[in-house]
Protein backbone atom coordinates (compact mmCIF):
# COMPACT_ATOMS: atom_id res chain seq x y z
CA UNK A 1 0.00 0.00 0.00
CA UNK A 2 2.92 2.32 0.67
CA UNK A 3 4.27 1.82 -2.47
CA UNK A 4 0.92 2.40 -4.22
CA UNK A 5 0.89 5.71 -2.62
CA UNK A 6 4.26 6.62 -3.84
CA UNK A 7 4.00 6.32 -7.26
CA UNK A 8 -0.09 7.32 -7.33
CA UNK A 9 1.28 10.86 -5.68
CA UNK A 10 4.23 10.56 -8.51
CA UNK A 11 1.80 10.21 -11.26
CA UNK A 12 -0.78 12.74 -9.70
CA UNK A 13 2.06 15.22 -9.73
CA UNK A 14 3.09 14.43 -13.32
CA UNK A 15 -0.39 14.52 -14.67
CA UNK A 16 -0.79 18.09 -13.04
CA UNK A 17 2.45 19.09 -14.49
CA UNK A 18 1.04 17.89 -18.26
CA UNK A 19 -2.57 19.83 -17.58
CA UNK A 20 -0.80 22.97 -16.83
CA UNK A 21 1.52 23.03 -19.50
CA UNK A 22 -2.06 22.36 -22.02
CA UNK A 23 -3.67 25.09 -19.84
CA UNK A 24 -1.05 27.54 -20.89
CA UNK A 25 -0.92 26.27 -24.32
CA UNK A 26 -4.85 27.21 -24.42
CA UNK A 27 -5.12 30.54 -22.99
CA UNK A 28 -2.19 31.97 -25.13
CA UNK A 29 -2.47 33.83 -28.54
CA UNK A 30 -1.88 32.17 -31.77
CA UNK A 31 0.45 35.33 -32.23
CA UNK A 32 2.14 35.54 -28.74
CA UNK A 33 3.05 31.67 -28.70
CA UNK A 34 4.66 32.42 -32.15
CA UNK A 35 6.84 35.14 -30.88
CA UNK A 36 8.08 33.13 -27.90
CA UNK A 37 8.75 30.15 -29.89
CA UNK A 38 9.80 31.62 -33.03
CA UNK A 39 11.39 34.65 -32.35
CA UNK A 40 13.06 36.76 -30.09
CA UNK A 41 12.73 40.34 -31.12
CA UNK A 42 11.29 42.25 -34.12
CA UNK A 43 11.01 45.84 -35.13
CA UNK A 44 8.38 47.07 -37.22
CA UNK A 45 9.67 50.10 -38.81
CA UNK A 46 6.70 52.22 -40.55
CA UNK A 47 4.54 56.09 -40.97
CA UNK A 48 1.52 56.63 -39.68
CA UNK A 49 0.05 53.37 -40.57
CA UNK A 50 1.81 51.30 -37.78
CA UNK A 51 1.52 54.27 -35.51
CA UNK A 52 -1.59 53.52 -35.63
CA UNK A 53 -1.08 49.91 -34.30
CA UNK A 54 1.29 50.98 -32.01
CA UNK A 55 -0.98 53.25 -30.15
CA UNK A 56 -3.58 51.11 -30.24
CA UNK A 57 -5.51 53.49 -31.86
CA UNK A 58 -6.52 51.17 -34.58
CA UNK A 59 -5.71 47.80 -33.28
CA UNK A 60 -7.25 46.37 -29.87
CA UNK A 61 -5.40 43.00 -30.04
CA UNK A 62 -2.63 42.54 -27.55
CA UNK A 63 0.84 42.94 -29.62
CA UNK A 64 3.26 40.57 -28.50
CA UNK A 65 6.15 41.90 -26.26
CA UNK A 66 8.56 41.18 -28.34
CA UNK A 67 7.50 43.56 -31.20
CA UNK A 68 8.94 46.78 -31.31
CA UNK A 69 7.91 49.26 -32.90
CA UNK A 70 9.63 52.77 -35.32
CA UNK A 71 6.90 54.40 -36.25
CA UNK A 72 5.89 57.96 -37.06
CA UNK A 73 2.94 59.99 -39.14
CA UNK A 74 3.79 61.12 -42.41
CA UNK A 75 7.55 59.98 -42.06
CA UNK A 76 9.54 59.88 -45.43
CA UNK A 77 12.95 58.69 -46.65
CA UNK A 78 14.85 61.46 -44.52
CA UNK A 79 13.68 60.01 -41.31
CA UNK A 80 14.32 56.70 -42.30
CA UNK A 81 18.25 58.47 -42.69
CA UNK A 82 18.67 60.48 -40.11
CA UNK A 83 16.67 58.81 -37.24
CA UNK A 84 15.50 55.04 -38.06
CA UNK A 85 19.28 54.13 -39.02
CA UNK A 86 20.79 55.29 -35.59
CA UNK A 87 17.81 54.15 -34.10
CA UNK A 88 18.10 50.52 -35.43
CA UNK A 89 21.95 50.44 -35.20
CA UNK A 90 21.89 50.70 -31.53
CA UNK A 91 19.28 47.69 -31.43
CA UNK A 92 21.24 45.73 -33.52
CA UNK A 93 24.45 46.03 -31.61
CA UNK A 94 23.15 44.27 -28.92
CA UNK A 95 24.31 40.57 -29.18
CA UNK A 96 21.93 39.71 -25.94
CA UNK A 97 19.05 39.12 -28.83
CA UNK A 98 18.26 37.92 -32.61
CA UNK A 99 16.29 40.75 -34.51
CA UNK A 100 14.04 39.75 -37.73
CA UNK A 101 13.32 43.77 -38.96
CA UNK A 102 9.99 45.18 -40.88
CA UNK A 103 10.71 48.18 -43.14
CA UNK A 104 7.17 49.48 -44.39
CA UNK A 105 7.60 52.69 -45.92
CA UNK A 106 6.95 54.04 -48.66
CA UNK A 107 3.18 55.63 -49.15
CA UNK A 108 4.33 59.39 -47.96
CA UNK A 109 7.01 60.00 -50.70
CA UNK A 110 4.94 58.39 -52.90
CA UNK A 111 1.69 60.89 -51.76
CA UNK A 112 3.85 63.79 -50.95
CA UNK A 113 7.86 63.74 -51.60
CA UNK A 114 10.01 62.31 -55.12
CA UNK A 115 9.10 58.73 -55.01
CA UNK A 116 12.37 58.18 -57.78
CA UNK A 117 14.65 59.53 -55.07
CA UNK A 118 13.04 58.16 -52.08
CA UNK A 119 13.17 54.74 -53.51
CA UNK A 120 17.00 55.26 -54.49
CA UNK A 121 17.67 56.61 -50.66
CA UNK A 122 15.63 53.45 -49.34
CA UNK A 123 17.21 50.93 -50.89
CA UNK A 124 21.02 52.36 -50.54
CA UNK A 125 20.13 52.30 -46.63
CA UNK A 126 18.63 48.97 -46.79
CA UNK A 127 21.95 47.19 -48.95
CA UNK A 128 23.57 49.08 -45.72
CA UNK A 129 21.84 47.18 -42.90
CA UNK A 130 21.60 44.28 -44.58
CA UNK A 131 25.26 43.85 -45.52
CA UNK A 132 26.24 45.18 -41.95
CA UNK A 133 24.53 43.12 -40.13
CA UNK A 134 24.64 39.50 -41.87
CA UNK A 135 22.86 38.01 -39.16
CA UNK A 136 20.22 39.83 -39.07
CA UNK A 137 16.81 38.69 -41.36
CA UNK A 138 15.31 42.13 -43.27
CA UNK A 139 11.83 42.04 -44.67
CA UNK A 140 10.41 44.80 -47.19
CA UNK A 141 7.19 45.21 -46.55
CA UNK A 142 4.92 46.02 -49.57
CA UNK A 143 3.85 49.41 -49.65
CA UNK A 144 -0.03 48.45 -49.17
CA UNK A 145 -3.04 50.21 -51.11
CA UNK A 146 -4.91 53.13 -51.22
CA UNK A 147 -8.72 53.31 -51.78
CA UNK A 148 -8.68 55.78 -54.66
CA UNK A 149 -12.46 56.80 -54.43
CA UNK A 150 -11.78 58.28 -50.60
CA UNK A 151 -8.42 59.53 -50.06
CA UNK A 152 -8.79 62.67 -52.06
CA UNK A 153 -12.10 63.72 -49.75
CA UNK A 154 -9.27 63.64 -46.28
CA UNK A 155 -5.96 64.52 -47.88
CA UNK A 156 -4.22 66.85 -50.32
CA UNK A 157 -2.05 64.55 -52.50
CA UNK A 158 -0.22 63.91 -55.54
CA UNK A 159 -2.05 61.94 -58.10
CA UNK A 160 -2.02 58.31 -56.12
CA UNK A 161 -3.40 55.29 -58.29
CA UNK A 162 -2.63 51.71 -56.75
CA UNK A 163 -1.21 51.21 -59.87
CA UNK A 164 1.77 53.95 -59.24
CA UNK A 165 2.32 52.14 -55.52
CA UNK A 166 2.08 48.87 -57.82
CA UNK A 167 5.46 50.17 -59.67
CA UNK A 168 7.18 51.48 -56.89
CA UNK A 169 6.94 48.21 -54.83
CA UNK A 170 7.89 46.44 -58.06
CA UNK A 171 11.49 48.68 -57.86
CA UNK A 172 11.66 47.09 -54.47
CA UNK A 173 11.44 43.35 -56.23
CA UNK A 174 13.87 44.14 -58.28
CA UNK A 175 16.61 45.53 -56.21
CA UNK A 176 15.58 42.97 -53.28
CA UNK A 177 16.51 40.52 -56.76
CA UNK A 178 19.39 42.28 -57.56
CA UNK A 179 21.19 41.77 -54.31
CA UNK A 180 20.50 38.65 -53.80
CA UNK A 181 21.54 38.87 -50.19
CA UNK A 182 19.97 35.71 -48.22
CA UNK A 183 19.01 38.30 -45.40
CA UNK A 184 17.42 40.61 -47.37
CA UNK A 185 13.25 39.94 -48.12
CA UNK A 186 10.67 41.09 -49.88
CA UNK A 187 7.13 40.52 -48.07
CA UNK A 188 3.97 40.81 -50.79
CA UNK A 189 1.39 41.96 -48.45
CA UNK A 190 -0.05 43.99 -50.78
CA UNK A 191 -1.69 40.76 -53.16
CA UNK A 192 -2.42 38.71 -49.58
CA UNK A 193 -4.86 40.78 -47.97
CA UNK A 194 -8.16 42.41 -48.38
CA UNK A 195 -8.05 46.11 -47.40
CA UNK A 196 -10.66 48.20 -46.07
CA UNK A 197 -9.65 52.11 -44.82
CA UNK A 198 -11.42 55.00 -43.06
CA UNK A 199 -10.03 57.93 -44.93
CA UNK A 200 -8.40 56.09 -47.96
CA UNK A 201 -5.08 55.67 -46.69
CA UNK A 202 -5.48 54.44 -42.77
CA UNK A 203 -6.66 50.94 -42.63
CA UNK A 204 -9.43 49.71 -40.13
CA UNK A 205 -8.91 47.82 -37.08
CA UNK A 206 -10.13 44.39 -38.89
CA UNK A 207 -7.13 45.49 -41.67
CA UNK A 208 -4.48 45.74 -39.29
CA UNK A 209 -5.05 42.62 -37.61
CA UNK A 210 -4.52 40.85 -41.18
CA UNK A 211 -1.94 43.04 -41.31
CA UNK A 212 0.07 41.99 -38.05
CA UNK A 213 -1.11 38.66 -38.83
CA UNK A 214 0.72 38.21 -42.04
CA UNK A 215 4.35 40.26 -40.66
CA UNK A 216 4.16 37.35 -37.82
CA UNK A 217 3.00 34.30 -39.78
CA UNK A 218 3.60 34.76 -43.60
CA UNK A 219 6.49 37.17 -43.76
CA UNK A 220 9.03 36.25 -41.35
CA UNK A 221 10.64 33.07 -42.20
CA UNK A 222 10.18 29.90 -39.88
CA UNK A 223 13.10 29.54 -38.38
Amino acid sequence: MKIFNKYFKQLVVILLFIFLILIGLIFTSEDKTYMETRHKKVVVIGDSRMELIDNGKDYSKQIPNNITFIAKSGMKNEWFNDFVLMRLTDLLKNPEYKYDVIINLGVNDICFGDETKSISEYTNSIRLLAKLFNNTNFYVLSVNPVNENLIFDYFDVNPLPNKKIQVYNTKLINFIKKEKLQNLNYCNAFDKIKYTTKDGLHYTEQTNEKIISYILNDCIKKH
